[in-house]
Order: structure tokens, then sequence, then C-alpha cells
């Protein structure tokens, strides 16, 4: 009785140690587990010891090798998963065709708001938005609510030119006490539209607007855009 008792222990032990997947990191490290799905940014896998439990995630950036219950391998290039981390960072050459929406601050976003944009093509590209937002009491200016629009031509991968027409800046004149008005015109930026996954990304830009409305207001003011994306 004995003796069954342990070649039964035996063999559940062999199979549990001939059940598994191996995935072996790069940082030398090995987890236990059974793999579900292999995506081109992730391993998702349940562990070991738990298979009824929630389904986890490695980035696939930090896979070095894949040993499967059957003993096949499967080996994880470095170069080329630096390669496709880039691609996804400085390119949208995978997803050309968005609408996005983002919340920040600078021209494109009204002051403090939200910017909604979309964009077409391929490495050269086209794009357009439109933004509304808040712009604080600044020297002794009053607080407004500002917008822009325009297009975008986006000449390498995330990189754009911006073209855009909307509120550039603030005047006040004395009429029986000071009246507030907002002046209108052009801006031209530089910048880009970066995405670090599918879904989630960053925006920066630098340029000049042009007061083209008011005559008591400085013509050329510096401007820029920051902000944070979300795609569709």
């Amino acid at each position: 009785m004995k003796f069954i008792s342990t070649t039964v222990f035996l063999f559940f032990v062999f199979l549990t140690t001939f059940s598994q997947d191996l995935i072996y990191l790069k940082n030398g490290q090995k987890v236990e587990g059974k793999i579900i799905e292999i995506t081109s940014e992730s391993v998702k896998y349940k562990a070991l010891d738990y298979l009824e439990g929630p389904i986890r995630n490695i980035q696939l950036y930090d896979v070095y090798m894949i040993k499967y219950e059957n003993g096949n391998e499967e080996f994880f290039n470095l170069e080329d998963q630096t390669n496709k981390s880039k691609e996804r960072f400085f390119s949208n050459k995978k997803n050309i065709y968005y609408i996005s929406i983002a919340t920040g601050f600078g021209q494109s976003y009204g002051g403090i708001g939200v910017r909604l944009q979309g964009r077409i093509g391929g490495i050269l590209g086209f794009g357009y938005h439109a933004g509304v937002g808040y712009f604080p009491e600044i020297n002794e200016t009053k607080e407004a609510i500002w917008f822009s629009g325009g297009c975008k031509f986006f000449w390498y991968k995330a990189w754009y030119l911006d073209f855009q027409f909307g509120s550039v800046g603030q005047y006040k004149v004395y009429d029986r006490g000071y009246k507030y008005g907002t002046a209108y015109g052009p801006s031209v930026l530089l910048g880009g539209d970066w995405f670090f996954n599918k879904y989630v990304g960053m925006n920066g830009a630098i340029g000049a607007a042009f007061n083209v409305t008011q005559k008591n207001v400085e013509t050329v003011f510096p401007t820029l855009d920051i902000g944070f994306m979300v795609k569709f």
C-alpha cells in the first residue's frame, strides 16, 4: 500500500513538472505557469500554483525565452523588441487613422482645457483639431474662455507642423471702468503626438501666435502645447 501511495505521488509530481510552461526573463528570473496568450506587447499566463486564479501579464520586452510544456522553445530577440518599442513611441505607422481626446495646457487647448483631434495618412499625414479651455487671470487680465482650431501636417511619423486660428491674447481699455476683450489670430507650432501604446500618448509643441484683430495688443506671442491624449 505504501508503495502504491508513493507511486501515485511521484506520478502527480511528474505531471506537474512536465505540464508547465517556463518563462525566462532577461533579468535571470524564471516564471512557472500556464501561458494563455502572447500578444505583440505582453505574455498572458496563469500562475502554476493558482491555475484558477486571475490572468497575469509580463511585458514582452522583458522576456528572453519561453519553454513550453511540450519541450518547444521560443526566443525573443532583444534588438527586435527594442525597435518595436521605439516604433510604438515615435511612429503612428501601425495606428494611422484615429480620433483622440486630450487634456492639457496651451494654444490648442484654449489655455487649460480639452482638445479633440483626428489624424489620417501614412508617414506623411494630416490632422484636424479643435479645443476649448479656461484661461486664468494673469498680469491684470481677466479670466476667460478661449478656443482654437486648426490643421496639422505630419511631415514625418509623429512629428507635425500645426496651423491654427483662435484666441491669442487679451486686451483692456478704459471706458467708464476697464473693459476686457479677446484678441484673435493665427498660430504656427512645431511638435509631435507620441503614443506609448495603442491608447495613451502625449503631445508637445512650441511656436508663435499672431494677433490680427486688435491694434492695442502685442502682435506676436510665444506659445506652446503640452498634454496627455487618449486614442480611440
